[in-house]
């Protein structure tokens, strides 16, 4: 009983600048997500181990078409030779791509993955948490996302959304290229 009790605080008190606290097994945390998108007016920060779901993407777009500055850090792992990251990026946004190769590999080591999972919307809200907007992640798995309407927090998030940039990550298409002309 505790618990709901929190819960309920935590997620009425979303719109006031608190924390709010999803799961999956309570709400559905990409509408939450998506919402989230729809209200923002200048900028979105996204660094996602998986990014696959069609409506996120689509809100991202949305966002993009609105004049909201929007970039992406996915993992490698999230393009497939179907992925639908090839429309954010048709749309003129910066897609870039995790790139373990930036780190010294030693032998019979698998490869390191970017297992983030937070966005950051303008300069002061955070979301963060396991979700990874997938469709695995939104029906079958059991997980959570935290907004947090913090400064600090949020400008953690932007340093180390910019650091993976500019040291691991290689931009879409050119990832793809190389990926091709490897194979």
């Amino acid at each position: 009983m505790r618990f709901l009790i929190v819960f309920i605080l935590l997620f009425l008190s979303a719109e006031a600048g608190e924390p709010c606290l999803y799961f999956t097994s309570q709400v559905d945390v990409s509408e939450k997500f998506i919402e989230k998108v729809k209200a923002e007016k200048k900028s979105i920060r996204m660094a996602s181990h998986r990014l696959s779901e069609l409506e996120v993407i689509r809100s991202l777009i949305d966002a993009h078409r609105r004049d909201v500055s929007v970039e992406v850090i996915v993992d490698s792992l999230s393009v497939t030779k179907q992925t639908p990251l090839t429309l954010l990026v048709k749309e003129g946004i910066p897609v870039f791509v995790w790139s373990s190769e930036s780190f010294p590999k030693k032998k019979n080591e698998a490869p390191r993955r970017m297992h983030h999972g937070f966005c950051v919307f303008g300069s002061d809200t955070s979301w963060t948490g396991s979700y990874s907007f997938s469709l695995k992640s939104r029906f079958h798995h059991f997980e959570q996302a935290l907004l947090l309407q913090d400064e600090k927090i949020s400008k953690g998030f932007l340093a180390e959304f910019e650091e993976i940039k500019k040291k691991h990550t290689t931009p879409f298409f050119l990832y793809v290229e190389q990926k091709i002309s490897a194979n």
